[in-house]
């Protein structure tokens, strides 16, 4: 009887715990006052916040978290996101790091991975020019869709970025400093200013063919209609077919035996050339003594 209530209060405690963590549905316009005031909001991945009655982060959002939690904050006149978590830009959706409030009121926004995350950018995220937004990846980004640097965005990056689809960059300054761009196939970059140096082929070599940066046809078309898409710079990566090493080394080896050969030959033939004009000259000179 005893194991009979001991299993049945379990059941119920496990049931009331599953049953604490809920989804909370989070309008922006409720907690926007508390945001301003620099009082931080929580979204969890089982959570959704709307803005302007859309999807802002949540599922089939802007953004989805796939685990761990987003801190919106308002410091020093941004909107920090900071995400303690991997999240998604999810395919065809776009998200530009400003929050229109109406009435010319714009506020940028800083969107922040941390340590040991990932941003999967497999929609579109622009980091705009007006509003001055800002791009910080302490983790890892993957650009399998469109990341788009604009004038006066920012990139900061101490983690990794692999880019897989489509990176804009309209800065006509380099100041991306030493951030390294892992290129994978299919990958293009188009800039306004060389960043050649900081990109890195992130594709494996193979026996038939090596990577290569080669330029493209630097044209890109913005998730922004008016923005212009003609650029400077275009690179992208081609491979380039090499020889079987094997049959190389097979001819380098013939080539050094048939030569030697040759050689030899052509020394004997000096040689007995030589051995029979001295023989000619030795059997005149005993001739003509033998007549004198």
């Amino acid at each position: 009887m005893k194991k009979f209530i001991f299993i049945l209060s379990f059941t119920f405690m496990m049931f009331l715990g599953i049953n604490n963590v809920k989804a909370t549905d989070i309008d922006f316009a409720d907690v926007k006052d508390d945001l301003l005031r620099g009082n931080p909001v929580e979204v969890t991945a089982s959570d959704t916040l709307t803005f302007q009655g859309e999807t802002w982060i949540g599922n089939d959002g802007r953004i989805t978290l796939t685990s761990g939690k987003a801190t919106l904050q308002y410091t020093n006149s941004y909107v920090n996101i900071t995400l303690d978590g991997d999240a998604s830009i999810n395919k065809g959706k776009q998200f530009i790091l400003q929050l229109d409030l109406g009435s010319s009121n714009i506020l940028p926004v800083k969107l922040i991975i941390n340590s040991d995350m990932t941003l999967n950018i497999d929609g579109s995220l622009a980091i705009p020019s007006g509003s001055k937004g800002v791009l910080v990846n302490n983790g890892t980004v993957n650009i399998n869709g469109n990341l788009e640097v604009r004038s006066n965005g920012t990139y900061e990056s101490t983690g990794q970025t692999n880019l897989y689809g489509n990176l804009a960059f309209y800065r006509t300054d380099n100041n991306i400093g030493n951030i390294k761009i892992m290129m994978y196939e299919n990958g293009n970059v188009y800039s306004q200013s060389e960043i050649k140096d900081n990109l890195v082929i992130g594709e494996k070599n193979t026996d038939n063919y090596i990577w290569e940066i080669t330029n493209n046809d630097k044209k890109y078309t913005s998730i922004t209609a008016n923005l212009d898409s003609n650029f400077i710079y275009g690179y992208t990566l081609a491979k380039q077919t090499v020889n079987d090493p094997m049959i190389d080394d097979k001819n380098d080896n013939s080539n050094n035996i048939e030569n030697p050969q040759t050689s030899d030959n052509i020394l004997i033939y000096v040689a007995l050339a030589i051995i029979a004009v001295l023989g000619i000259i030795t059997t005149l000179v005993f001739v003509k003594k033998e007549f004198k």
